[in-house]
């Protein structure tokens, strides 16, 4: 089986496609603070469209699972609820 490549740009645009994806039924406050705490983790690159071990890319650009972190769940919580944590949300409850 053969290595994973992906390019920098690609990996950018997946995770532009999950950042609007997730921060649907935010404030505009709340979308810049997601923004903001993903792009703290995304390194950045030069070469964007060069090919890399999908190893690599996976460090340089955070996507899918990060979204799943706690504490952006409860970023995404408490914006969308105004500062009212919805249990219900959270649980299912």
């Amino acid at each position: 089986m053969g290595h994973i490549n992906l390019t920098y740009k690609k990996a950018r645009d997946i995770q532009e496609g999950q950042i609007i994806y997730y921060s649907r039924g935010l404030s505009d406050m709340g979308r810049a603070e997601l923004r903001r705490l993903i792009m703290e983790e995304t390194e950045p690159c030069e070469d964007r469209d060069v090919e890399r071990s999908i190893f690599e890319i996976n460090e340089m650009v955070p996507r899918g699972g990060w979204f799943e972190h706690e504490e952006i769940i409860h970023l995404r919580m408490v914006d969308r609820y105004h500062g009212r944590y919805r249990l219900d949300f959270a649980t299912g409850i």
